[in-house]
C-alpha cells in the first residue's frame, strides 16, 4: 500500500517545488525497507522509450490486438500474449531487445514489481497486471527463483 510521507530531506539533493519535476516517493511496507525515489518525467520518459522500442521490432496492429484480447482483468496469458504479438516469431536479439524495453530500472533484471506494468511497456494505454497474474508470469518464467526474471529465463520464456 501507498501512503504519503510528506517532505524529504535527502543528503545531496536540491528542493524543487516545480509541478514539472515533482516525483513520486514509494514507501513499500511499514515504512521500513526498500525505498525508492522516481522522478515522474524520467517514469514517463521510460514508458514511451519502451513503447518505441517495441515499435521498432513489432508492428503496432499487432501490439494493439494483442492488448485488447487480454484487456479483461484475469485474461493474460504470456504465452498467447507473446504470439499474439509477434514476440515469439522473432529472434533471440529481438527478444533482448524486448527485455531491455521492459527492464525500467536498468539492473538487469525484470522485477515483480516492473512485471506488473509489463502491457504498458508495449503500449502507454496498456492495462496493468493484477497480482494473480503477475506471481504466475513470474513463477512461470523465474527459474531459479530468485524473484526477478533473468535476460535468459524471459528469452526462453519468450521462446518456448
Amino acid at each position: 500500500m501507498l501512503r504519503p510521507v510528506g517532505a524529504l530531506a535527502l543528503p545531496g539533493a536540491s528542493s524543487c517545488s516545480s509541478r514539472r519535476h515533482s516525483a513520486l516517493l514509494i514507501v513499500k511496507g511499514g515504512g521500513m525497507g526498500q525505498v525508492r525515489f522516481r522522478h515522474s518525467a524520467a517514469i514517463l520518459d521510460t514508458v514511451r522509450t519502451a513503447e518505441m522500442a517495441m515499435n521498432d521490432i513489432l508492428k503496432a496492429d499487432d501490439i494493439k490486438k494483442a492488448l485488447e484480447a487480454f484487456k479483461a482483468v484475469d485474461t493474460f496469458d504470456h504465452k498467447k500474449f507473446f504470439e499474439m504479438v509477434g514476440l515469439k516469431a522473432k529472434s533471440a536479439d529481438d527478444v533482448k531487445k524486448a527485455f531491455v524495453a521492459l527492464d525500467r530500472d536498468n539492473s538487469g533484471f525484470i522485477e515483480e514489481e516492473e512485471l506488473k506494468f509489463v502491457l504498458k511497456g508495449f503500449a502507454t494505454d496498456g492495462r496493468d497486471l493484477t497480482d494473480k497474474e503477475t506471481k504466475a508470469f513470474l513463477k512461470a518464467a523465474d527459474k531459479d527463483g530468485d524473484g526477478k526474471i533473468g535476460m535468459d529465463e524471459f528469452i526462453a520464456l519468450v521462446l518456448e
